[in-house]
């Protein structure tokens, strides 16, 4: 080896730690916003991470009984859980809490996610490649936000930056591995071909390195076909995951959870107003370029629109659409450094010092703002102490299994993470129980939300029982306990006026004696004939 490859890989080696660190760091800033985990979801994966070692891939789901996983279960998320379960186990060895697991695999995975972005900007040639890693931190605050959720996109991201870099150094076997990892880690595998596929684009704009292109094309198929068939859920996950892509997700219903609704067109425009402005400046002045675009260039640049089609279409791809765009844009900022610069080398450092000091502040101001939005907007929505402790009371006062009705179904993955001992109604997506149980998912809405008695929708009334009342909470949903928090008032109130069917167990009315509000979380039995 010689003294200028070792100088070359030591000054790699500290670009990538530096990325890591500064990639780390934002995220952790954003982090300290709550003191347990942001979104309900990462209680989920966090619950499945903990349950690994002693349940195995479960493959009957009895915690959600009304879903389409009650059987018959696909976890297409088992390997993102299987990379998580080591950082839960570490945690509790140490005596640290699950939580704090949970918050440094998302740091972790956005220091990864900016290593491998400066690894890509090496590919291609770009200089200054921390100050994209700093632009990074520009990025809209909701892709800072939603990345702050311990969710299997923290590991996604990395995995196709990347295969990026795969498919600009040619590296089909290596890339093929890493689909079949990225089929493991996240159920959406079509956006592993979708990146190769914008190469194969850019291939066909310059009419140069087609086969390379079609090679990288065929390896991530390859590589996510095996990976969906060397999965501990196949064949199962194949029908999934058309209920995943279409029936939860972009074709999805009324009932679609909120993340795959899209962004109001002006709210979107002023989210991404900063990376538009880095974007534009950089197309504008490679435009100015005589230079011809090569097949890389142009598939970068597909890729960022296919990703921006995406997040217009469905918000939650905000997760990835700003890094790609700033691939894009660096990638073409290649050029613009002008040709022409000042006659002396004195003139030539004064005018980068001025610049950097005026990019610096401005970098940093941006940086801050959007950061501390997205910590701003970090919430934890239920009461989880109030909760901890009734879900403990629930598995002291009940028998194991006993199916408990939940208020909403997004709370599940909470009641889920202190409490297995029970059973729930619904959970993860409304869809896992409006496919399969359309009249029963109709009931769910109308009681919940505090507006029975009432009669089923028209098209529903084909029914024997169209009639929804509080009484179907035992008898069509075959419930022995409701939980219900205090964002759902109007339901708790028909429940406590209606002693003959329920009856408050938790808080023990003796304990609340005059009370003037709703508690933060209750627990009713359900009276039976």
């Amino acid at each position: 080896m010689t003294l200028e490859h070792s100088t070359n890989s030591r000054h790699a080696a500290a670009e990538y730690l530096a990325a890591a660190v500064l990639g780390v760091a934002a995220m952790a800033a954003v982090q300290t916003g709550v003191a347990g985990l942001a979104g309900n979801d990462s209680y989920y994966h966090l619950k499945m991470a903990q349950m690994l070692p002693s349940h195995g891939f479960i493959h009957a789901f009895p915690w959600l009984h009304w879903t389409i996983f009650r059987d018959q279960f696909v976890s297409h998320h088992h390997g993102f859980h299987t990379l998580l379960a080591p950082l839960v186990w570490i945690a509790e060895r140490i005596g640290a809490t699950p939580e704090l697991a949970g918050k440094a695999a998302i740091c972790l995975g956005m220091g990864v996610s900016a290593a491998l972005l400066v690894l890509v900007l090496r590919a291609r040639g770009v200089e200054h490649r921390l100050w994209w890693v700093l632009l990074l931190c520009c990025a809209p605050w909701h892709f800072w936000l939603r990345m702050s959720y311990l969710r299997a996109p923290i590991v996604a991201l990395p995995l196709l930056v990347l295969a990026v870099w795969l498919v600009v150094r040619h590296r089909p076997l290596l890339l093929a591995f890493v689909a079949f990892v990225f089929a493991q880690v996240y159920g959406g595998v079509v956006l592993m071909p979708l990146v190769t596929l914008a190469f194969v684009g850019g291939a066909l704009v310059c009419g140069d390195g087609l086969r390379k292109a079609l090679i990288c094309l065929a390896a991530s198929v390859a590589g996510i076909g095996a990976g969906l068939i060397l999965n501990p859920h196949f064949p199962h996950n194949l029908v999934f995951l058309k209920t995943q892509l279409f029936d939860t997700g972009l074709g999805g219903a009324r009932d679609i959870g909120t993340e795959w609704r899209p962004f109001e067109s002006w709210f979107l425009l002023k989210l991404s107003a900063a990376l538009a402005a880095v974007w534009l400046v950089a197309l504008l002045r490679r435009l100015t370029q005589p230079r011809r675009a090569d097949p890389y260039e142009i598939g970068l640049l597909l890729l960022n629109l296919a990703f921006l089609i995406l997040t217009i279409k469905s918000r939650r791809f905000v997760e990835y659409w700003p890094v790609f765009a700033l691939i894009n844009a660096a990638d073409m900022g290649r050029f613009l450094v002008s040709e022409r610069a000042p006659a002396t080398e004195r003139q030539r450092t004064r005018l980068r010092r001025v610049g950097a000091a005026l990019l610096a502040v401005l970098i940093a101001g941006v940086s801050v703002t959007s950061l501390r939005h997205a910590r701003s907007e970090l919430r934890v929505k239920h009461n989880h102490a109030a909760i901890e402790q009734a879900m403990a009371f629930l598995q002291s006062h009940s028998e194991p299994g006993s199916l408990v009705f939940t208020d909403d179904w997004d709370v599940f993955p909470v009641l889920f993470y202190y409490n297995i001992y029970n059973h729930y109604i619904v959970g993860l997506d409304p869809v896992f129980t409006s496919k399969p149980y359309p009249t029963l998912w109709e009931r769910y809405r109308i009681i919940t939300r505090g507006q029975s008695p009432r009669d089923l929708p028209h098209a529903m009334n084909n029914e024997k029982n169209p009639r929804v009342t509080l009484a179907d909470i035992g008898r069509e949903f075959a419930a022995s306990y409701v939980f219900v928090a205090d964002d759902h008032p109007d339901f708790y109130k028909q429940l406590t006026t209606d002693s003959a069917q329920f009856e408050r167990i938790y808080p023990p009315l003796a304990e609340s004696a005059g009370e003037d509000r709703q508690p933060a979380v209750a627990l009713f039995a359900v009276r039976r004939d």
